[in-house]
């Protein structure tokens, strides 16, 4: 299935990290848009905007100073405008207890950070697809669910 357009907001603390990202979705497609920001303060901000359109999928850092990704992701989830907004949290973690604590916050998905570049184009692929599967149907929190894609 080809990829439609797709835009992604990525949230993190590691200003690397959006490089290689965006640097991996525009090998993946030149459909995929990337927006980052560099604090859990900032997502809330750009989300609270209402002259910025949500994202189709937004990663979030589980790990950035003074407001955390758990934290960002019990803001979200405890609004309704926010329910649809498919969260994938994004960490160098990948102890069972984040991974618990991230769905029961309401994530749709937890990825743990990929070591190269070549693993994270490998997993970016994988996320999109998932995207792209179920977004024809109605999508709502927590409807689909991966343990940890490495």
């Amino acid at each position: 299935m080809p990829l439609t357009s797709l835009n992604v907001l990525l949230t993190d603390d590691n200003v690397n990290e959006h490089f290689f990202f965006k640097h991996c979705a525009k090998n993946i497609s030149d459909k995929i848009k990337i927006i980052s920001l560099n604090s859990g303060k900032a997502l809330i901000d750009f989300l609270e905007n209402a002259e910025n359109a949500l994202p189709d999928i937004l990663f979030l850092d589980v790990n950035m100073p003074l407001k955390n990704g758990n934290e960002c992701l019990a803001d979200i989830r405890a609004k309704d405008r926010y329910d649809k907004l498919q969260v994938v949290m994004y960490s160098t973690s990948d102890s069972n207890e984040d991974v618990e604590r991230a769905f029961e916050l309401g994530a749709n998905l937890y990825v743990k950070k990929p070591v190269g570049i070549d693993e994270l184009k490998q997993v970016l692929v994988r996320v999109f697809a998932i995207f792209e599967e179920n977004k024809l149907q109605s999508i709502e929190k927590n409807d689909f669910l991966v343990d940890i894609i490495s």
